[in-house]
């Protein structure tokens, strides 16, 4: 892992979300080495310990039952040209999809459970 590369987070008590490695301070204890950007100006410490994945593609840490730009993603596929896309809802003409050069806001499955209200 470097600086820029993107994570995804995942710790032991379920809490997860995708963010970008803004600094490596090797000189910390390790469980708090990696500062993490997880939104506008909001960052915080994680060991390289509850890092699930890591790419320098953020596409590569989306998976099924993410949110992508609101909407749930119900499958990840390539097509003829290597490029991902992204299946969401069904339509009356069929599936609707669209390329990773589309993505504008990630909410993980993790993060969408945490915050739903359920009656």
């Amino acid at each position: 892992m470097k600086v820029n590369d993107y994570v995804r987070i995942k710790n032991k008590a379920g809490w997860c979300c995708i963010g970008q490695i803004h600094n490596i301070n090797e000189f910390r204890e390790p469980s708090m080495k990696l500062c993490v950007d997880i939104q506008a100006d909001d960052y915080v410490f994680v060991g390289e310990d509850i890092i699930e994945k890591s790419s320098s593609n953020i596409i590569d840490l989306i998976e099924v039952g993410d949110y992508v730009n609101g909407v749930l993603i119900d499958s990840i596929e390539k097509d003829d040209t290597g490029k991902y896309v992204f299946g969401y809802g069904a339509t009356l003409t069929g599936e609707t999809w669209f390329y990773n050069d589309e993505i504008k806001s990630i909410v993980t499955k993790e993060q969408f459970e945490g915050m739903e209200y359920k009656l």
